[in-house]
């Protein structure tokens, strides 16, 4: 397998969605396992497989818009934009954002849309029609609906959101894009220092304690 290939992605989040909320909710489920893409040439005789990194570049309404554009979007590979299913403001605020984009850059990179709290339809404001038409007007590359507390509907959006950057460059070519699931051993090393960093804290703890006690 050849060298990982990296794409850097800048994700948008409406306001109500903390920077916290998208590490410890969408990338940090991401992080349990690589991925891989495979890119069939003259398919299917010949694959080049690679591994893939997307690097995420977290914009919030906490931060300088402008600024943000200039030093991160304009880098970028690719843009997600998360907006509330459960407030139409947020799909106005993803309007302005796109258009923005389009009057600050030459050239927007592929932009992968993502309606959060897809558990809650009957508090739900947003219709797949107007989604539809939001597409359409705005010229999103594509859209998806997740759960950002379920889980739902995360791993594909990173699926989607590799291919369609992929497309940009490879469109002549089959892209898949599949998991590398991380050695077990790696889990449970990583819950044997958990444990031990536990241990440790109430071993010191307990020393101190003492130490208090005698003296």
């Amino acid at each position: 397998m050849s060298s990982a290939l990296t794409l850097n992605v800048c994700l948008l989040a409406s306001e109500g969605i903390s920077k916290e909320t998208i590490v410890r909710d969408f990338l940090n489920r991401l992080l349990i396992d690589e991925y891989k893409i495979v890119i069939g040439v003259d398919a299917p005789t010949i694959k080049v497989e690679k591994k893939v990194k997307l690097p995420f570049w977290i914009f919030t309404s906490a931060l300088d818009w402008e600024e943000f554009i200039s030093k991160k979007i304009r880098e970028a590979n690719g843009i997600v934009i998360i907006y509330d299913l459960t407030d139409s403001e947020t799909l106005t605020w993803a309007s302005e954002r796109i258009q923005s984009l389009k009057s600050n850059l030459d050239t927007v990179p592929p932009i992968l849309l993502i309606g959060n709290n897809v558990e809650l339809e009957d508090n739900r404001e947003i219709s797949e029609e107007q989604i539809k038409d939001f597409i359409e007007i705005n010229g999103i590359s594509s859209s998806m609906e997740m759960s950002l507390k379920t889980g739902e509907n995360i791993e594909n959006t990173f699926m989607k959101l590799t291919k369609m950057m992929l497309r940009q460059t490879e469109s002549d070519y089959q892209i898949e894009v599949t998991r590398i699931p991380r050695e077990k051993g790696f889990k449970y090393l990583g819950i044997l220092i958990a444990v031990l960093i536990y241990v440790i804290s109430v071993v010191t703890s307990l020393i101190v304690y003492l130490i208090f006690l005698v003296f």
